[in-house]
């Protein structure tokens, strides 16, 4: 829930931030109680 409202903060701030890499390569790790990514490059 947190992440929704931080990436649409993020993307009112910097309307042209853009995804820099294929969504699928983006690797997530693998931890016990969440699955964050290990780095989501972008570019604007």
């Amino acid at each position: 829930m947190e992440l929704k409202a931080a990436f649409a903060g993020l993307s009112a701030r910097f309307p042209g931030l853009r995804l820099a890499a294929d969504p699928a390569g983006l690797r997530f790790e693998q931890h016990v109680l969440t699955r964050p990514l290990g780095a989501l490059p972008v570019t604007w």
